[in-house]
């Protein structure tokens, strides 16, 4: 389960030494995982100019299945004081379908 995942590098020095320099061993991560659940929104601003390009990386390398939410920010999003939103009842959701 991936909540507002990156596939590559998106801007952010804090995250920048995650990404390889010749990208993910996408069959490695396919053959590790049984199911993978994406949860995505449109209006991501870290996954920006283009949310949907993360989205199709993981599920052509990955064999990924996404939810994509035409609102939510970065999920989760955050209360003005600082205080996560949730539970995200899509993301318990997803939780629950990879489970059976």
């Amino acid at each position: 389960m991936l909540v507002s995942t990156m596939a590559g590098p998106v801007g952010y020095e804090a995250v920048a030494g995650f990404f390889p320099e010749s990208g993910f061993d996408w069959p490695r991560i396919r053959s590790a995982v049984q199911r993978t659940r994406l949860l995505v929104a449109l209006d991501d601003t870290v996954l920006s100019p283009n949310p949907l390009e993360h989205v199709l990386l993981f599920a052509l390398h990955a064999g990924a299945t996404a939810t994509v939410l035409p609102n939510g920010g970065h999920l989760p999003d955050w209360t003005e004081d600082k205080r996560p939103v949730g539970p995200l009842p899509q993301a318990v959701q997803l939780v629950l379908d990879c489970l059976q």
